[in-house]
């Protein structure tokens, strides 16, 4: 099943303090805009996708550093090793079963919080 042209992903980025060591978590809810409109269930389309984190590498190129699965409700939690907290920092849906960013869909960037 192709996921959804209008889901919306919203993006945050939390630390978590534990042992003195800073641990960063991308949080996150991604939401069906077409769902009702389109007789699906919002849990179904969240099945087939996951949701990539990828930051700024030293030649100024995205690469992929974490992924993670969306819930039945769209909710996420991706952990990032603590030397990125405050990278330049993108999440984005894709396809679970292809690896494939979802069309139409940008990235959301992180802001850390």
């Amino acid at each position: 099943m192709a996921a959804p042209r209008a889901l919306a992903l919203c993006v945050l980025l939390a630390i978590a303090v534990a042992n003195a060591e800073a641990a960063s978590v991308v949080v996150g809810l991604a939401k069906c805009a077409d769902c009702t409109r389109k007789n699906m269930k919002a849990e179904e389309a969240f099945k087939a996708l996951q949701v990539g984190i990828k930051c700024k590498n030293s030649a100024g190129e995205y690469e992929r550093k974490a992924v993670g699965a969306l819930d039945g409700t769209g909710a996420f939690r991706v952990p990032l090793a603590s030397d990125l907290h405050g990278a330049d920092c993108v999440a984005q849906l894709h396809s679970a079963a292809s690896n494939v960013p979802c069309p139409g869909q940008k990235p959301s960037t992180i802001v850390p919080n």
